[in-house]
């Protein structure tokens, strides 16, 4: 049997065996008969290169509206996943067509148009054998069928036979072929052994790894019992620009919104930790992505609540949710698991925030997150920090004071007076610490000194304090109410027990958001056009509906197909001379063995026998081209029957292209 029709069944097998895998079978088995039935055709066609071009431009189409139907209408699959599964239909066009063309060589520069073809140079395309492509279109067929994941079982046998008709097709019909099967079924049955092994050893690495590869891929959420600083720290910092995330916020908002990931009580050369304090798990609440943290105040959803939505640019399948004060319940969040403990850290888990969620908080109310009553840690003072605090609270004026309210206002207009916020670190020798060469030398450093020196001397006046990470809302967006937060400005602050409640108080001077986007490079204007951009979209692509995001592609689809019949049958102009040309050089051409034209195969021949003894008539030119040790030139000569013996002759391109590659071959002689 013909190669290229033995290939032909293999693919229909394929496809057949996609369909019954994908569930589309029915509408498959038309295509695989058009496939079967090819040896069997009484038709022999030649299909024209512009042919190809335009089905070439119909499998884009299809990849096209496949690629905005996997993207914004199903949700059932990842898109490289969905759209890996449904590939076949893609190219099944250009299949159908292949399958009935006579000819038994291909070369892809069909695809090219005149003007493309004569770009790429006089470099002949080899050509290679149809059987070829159309196996190479049977394992892509194997790897869609593949990503489905009903009736694994069977999968890998089936994948084994079809390998093995492959292999069978390739191979010699003479020689030794009993060794070869022999290595094709160790190394079956090795495949189907590691396949099962690794699946063993995903499943069991997934169930008792699985917190430890999370840590491992996302140390943004490693451990946030540990927090290092940039205390101590020499030289200038350089802040980045990245927007981590939006805000919006619902009423009026006094800047800037503080949203904390977590905070400290335990200070030592240079890092902040949490004492021990596990994490327990947050019932849901409904509906579906709903999660209380606790129960408001007065002032709660009816009476002052306040609604703030985050929008992420940056996800993690696990991370410290950034939260205002008094949170107390969260909407729109769809993850697997929500944690928190005791000094406020809301931590998910096994899965991202993908679309917007919201919390509700209620501000001049107790903090619902941190439970229970300060401590003996939130009294501690390292020693190496103890001359430098008692010295600055001395300064300070502070001595004698009772009142926590005021030795919160007379310290915080203290700092305003005394102290610069800054980015430019100095060296600090000479001093015990970092710490003390800010309050007693330098007097100026970023947000982690302030928090930090006023953690311990608030300690000093006998005020239980801690120190807290996170994020400072300021910067307005275009969008109304909205608000961007970019890495410069995670923040450190204070929060102080008075009153029988924790409380947050931030000492930084407020110029700091200044300073640090002056640090801004010349550049971030257009990589903030392009995240709004981005931002926009995700905007439009989550708030509406299914139906309304399968509109937007059909519309973008038919779009696309009046551009394509614009573009291809209906030139004018341009379009319309090439036309007149093709018919002008149908006339050169003439009908079938007029041999009123010479071929421009013709100089090879000429050239050939000025070299080498002239063709005997009688020998065929091709025998005579292989006795002349020219194998090169067996793709020209299939030109040259067509020349001469097609009935429909050569089209303009084809004529421009068959020339070109006559002359780039005597030029290279």
């Amino acid at each position: 049997m013909n190669a290229k029709y033995r290939s032909l069944w293999v693919l229909g097998g394929a496809l057949l065996f996609w369909g019954w895998r994908s569930g589309g079978v029915g509408w498959v088995v038309p295509v695989a008969g058009w496939l079967f039935v090819q040896p069997l055709s009484p038709w022999r066609i030649l299909w024209s290169d512009v042919l190809y071009q335009r089905i070439l431009g119909v499998c884009g189409v299809i990849a096209v509206l496949l690629g905005g139907w996997a993207w914004f209408v199903q949700q059932d699959e990842l898109f490289v996943m969905a759209l890996l599964r449904l590939s076949p239909l893609i190219w099944m066009p250009m299949v159908l067509v292949m399958a009935a063309d006579s000819r038994t060589l291909w070369a892809p520069d069909r695809f090219l148009s005149d003007r493309n073809r004569a770009a790429t140079g006089d470099e002949v395309v080899p050509e290679r054998p149809m059987a070829l492509w159309f196996d190479f279109f049977s394992l892509a067929t194997l790897l869609a069928a593949g990503v489905v994941l009903e009736n694994r079982s069977w999968f890998f046998p089936v994948l084994v036979g079809f390998m093995a008709v492959l292999l069978w097709s390739w191979c010699p019909r003479h020689g030794r072929r009993g060794f070869g099967w022999f290595l094709f079924a160790v190394a079956a049955c090795s495949g189907y052994l590691v396949q099962g092994g690794l699946s063993l050893l995903q499943r069991s690495l997934m169930e008792t790894l699985s917190d430890e590869l999370a840590e491992w891929f996302y140390p943004h959420s490693v451990d946030v019992t540990h927090r290092r600083t940039d205390i101590g720290e020499v030289g200038r910092l350089k802040m980045s620009g990245r927007i981590l995330f939006r805000v919006h916020y619902e009423g009026p908002l006094v800047l800037p919104l503080l949203l904390r990931e977590s905070s400290y009580n335990i200070y030592y050369d240079g890092g902040w930790s949490q004492a021990p304090a596990p994490f327990v798990t947050i019932p849901p609440d409904a509906p579906v992505g709903a999660w209380m943290l606790g129960t408001p105040g007065t002032g709660g959803a009816d009476s002052g609540g306040r609604r703030v939505t985050i929008h992420h640019s940056v996800t993690r399948d696990q991370g410290i949710l950034a939260l205002p004060f008094q949170a107390y319940r969260i909407e729109g969040l769809e993850v697997a698991m929500l944690e928190k403990n005791r000094f406020g850290s809301v931590r998910y888990r096994n899965g991202p925030p993908p679309t917007p969620w919201t919390m509700i908080h209620s501000p001049g109310n107790l903090d619902p997150l941190q439970e229970g009553t300060a401590e003996k840690l939130d009294l501690q003072i390292p020693d190496v920090e103890r001359k430098g605090i008692d010295l600055t609270f001395q300064e300070a004026g502070l001595q004698g004071i009772t009142s926590s309210e005021e030795i919160i206002r007379k310290w915080n207009e203290f700092v305003r007076r005394r102290f610069t916020y800054s980015l430019d670190l100095t060296d600090p020798a000479g001093f015990d610490s970092p710490l003390s060469h800010f309050l007693l030398s330098s007097r100026r450093g970023h947000c982690e000194y302030f928090a930090t020196a006023s953690v311990l001397l608030l300690r000093r006046a006998g005020i239980p304090a801690r120190y807290v990470f996170g994020y400072a809302v300021s910067e307005p967006d275009r969008q109304s109410q909205w608000y961007r937060v970019r890495e410069r400005d995670a923040h450190a602050w204070t929060v102080v027990f008075v009153n029988g409640a924790w409380r947050s108080v931030d000492f930084t001077p407020p110029d700091w958001r200044r300073a640090e986007a002056m640090e801004a490079p010349l550049w971030q204007g257009v990589v903030d056009g392009w995240s709004t951009l981005s931002f926009l979209f995700s905007q439009w692509s989550q708030g509406a509906s299914r139906e309304v995001r399968l509109g937007w592609v059909v519309v973008g689809f038919l779009g696309l197909m009046i551009y394509v019949y614009l573009r291809l049958f209906r030139q004018k102009g341009k379009g319309h001379d090439h036309s007149q040309v093709m018919r002008r050089d149908k006339q050169v051409v003439g009908m079938v063995g007029s041999g009123d034209a010479d071929s421009p195969f013709v100089a090879i021949v000429k050239h050939l026998e000025q070299n080498a003894a002239p063709r005997i008539p009688s020998v065929p030119l091709s025998q005579w081209i292989l006795e002349q040790q020219h194998p090169d030139l067996m793709p020209l000569l299939q030109w040259h029957y067509r020349w001469r013996f097609d009935p429909q002759g050569l089209d303009a391109g084809e004529i421009l292209y068959f020339t070109q590659a006559v002359d780039a071959w005597l030029t290279k002689q």
